[in-house]
């Protein structure tokens, strides 16, 4: 089992430190800070204005005391609570290149987000599961919580087998609170019951985020000839010709994540496209960059 250091975190932030200078602080609340606006919220503290932040909130009576641009600060900004959910079901550690499953790319997205959060004073919390919830960490803003968060990620492998949206609405029962939510999964499950779930979080005015992690081969079926299918989480086989079965594949599979997409489209939530072969570094800061941009 490949496991997560900060070696591995720190190497992606690096990769894209330029392009989350000034990005980083608006990824966490992003362009869903909506439902917070208008509330009744006690001011808390200043932080220093940073390049793209809104000038509506800098609080001009300390600029004309210290020459100096400071952002007030209010108590609903001070505790968001992000809470990671990442699937570590069996289907989760297949791999075409033996060295990078879905899994370890899956964690590897998951710590550095939430070394990020951590990094911006934001409460962060984890919830691993398979076919139940098989680990919980409180969300808590301290910065040394990413060590027990590392650690709890290594002691998983991929195990058991997948009842992901299950565990979502158990999750969504005891997350009613407006919370950031970062679900990671091949989402190899009924459609319609994970959007079932991605309505519970919306009920409850949780923003989501989907990340989406797969294996390039499972998209495209990229095989010819005869093909032993190998159902990992039931030990089932079955044995096709690739050729005969890609075009019916490629269009089911598609169907199935496209109607996830679209639900997220009208549920305003947001979703991350990642492949094991992607370069992690790249698609995160595309994305941190969408997300500030469009608040």
């Amino acid at each position: 089992m490949n496991e997560i250091n900060y070696q591995d975190i720190f190497f992606n932030i690096e990769r894209f430190k330029l392009a989350t200078k000034n990005i980083v602080h608006g990824f966490i609340t992003g362009r869903h800070q909506s439902p917070f606006h208008g509330f009744s919220v006690e001011f808390s503290d200043h932080r220093p204005y940073n390049s793209g932040d809104s000038t509506q909130f800098i609080d001009w009576k300390l600029y004309a005391k210290t020459d100096k641009y400071y952002i007030k600060r209010y108590q609903d900004e001070t505790n968001v609570r992000v809470y990671i959910i990442i699937d570590h079901s069996r289907s989760m550690m297949f791999s075409t290149t033996k060295t990078n499953d879905k899994l370890y790319q899956s964690k590897l997205i998951a710590s550095t987000i939430a070394y990020m959060a951590l990094k911006q004073k934001d409460a962060v919390g984890l919830y691993t599961v398979n076919k139940q919830i098989t680990s919980y960490l409180p969300a808590k803003a301290k910065i040394n919580w990413l060590d027990q968060i590392l650690q709890n990620l290594n002691k998983f492998d991929g195990s058991g087998t997948t009842d992901f949206s299950e565990c979502l609405h158990e999750i969504a029962d005891k997350t009613k609170k407006r919370n950031l939510i970062i679900m990671i999964s091949d989402y190899l499950d009924d459609s319609d019951s994970i959007i079932s779930a991605m309505k519970h979080f919306k009920y409850n005015m949780n923003d989501l985020i989907l990340v989406q992690v797969n294996d390039p081969i499972e998209l495209d079926l990229d095989y010819r000839g005869t093909l032993e299918i190998h159902d990992i989480e039931t030990d089932e086989s079955l044995n096709v010709n690739a050729s005969e079965i890609k075009n019916e594949y490629i269009k089911h599979i598609d169907n199935h994540y496209h109607k996830i997409k679209e639900s997220c489209l009208k549920l305003n939530f947001d979703y991350i496209d990642f492949k094991t072969t992607d370069d992690f570094s790249k698609i995160l800061s595309s994305y941190m960059y969408k997300r500030n941009t469009m608040i």
